[in-house]
């Protein structure tokens, strides 16, 4: 990168791409293609599909349950089914974004 460093920290003008980066990680969610995680959630058991690479990096709920995961991390074939009936699939969705991308955008408006 050409970007100056101030204090070892990137110049804002560095950062290009960055909005198809995130139109990249939308994509993700909720990919049941490449999704290696799926939560069975709300009443109706709506399935949402996840990436374990991108809950663990992105939240630390899911950093802590790291070990849980670990050995799944390394198996391309294995997947994690886990049920959420208590959260509204719409809600998840949303919170499911966030992690993605880091933006909140129409964020329902009654939370789980």
């Amino acid at each position: 990168m050409d970007g100056k460093r101030s204090n070892g920290v990137l110049e804002e003008n560095c950062w290009f791409g960055v909005d198809s980066l995130l139109d990249d990680l939308q994509s993700l969610v909720n990919d049941e293609e490449t999704g290696d995680v799926v939560f069975i959630v709300g009443d109706e058991g709506v399935r949402i599909y996840a990436h374990k690479l991108i809950l663990i990096s992105r939240c630390s709920h899911f950093r802590k349950r790291k070990r849980e995961f670990g050995p799944l991390l390394h198996n391309s074939n294995s997947s994690v089914t886990i049920r959420k009936p208590e959260y509204r699939s719409s809600v998840f969705l949303d919170v499911l974004n966030f992690l993605y991308t880091g933006k909140v955008c129409g964020i329902s408006i009654v939370l789980f």
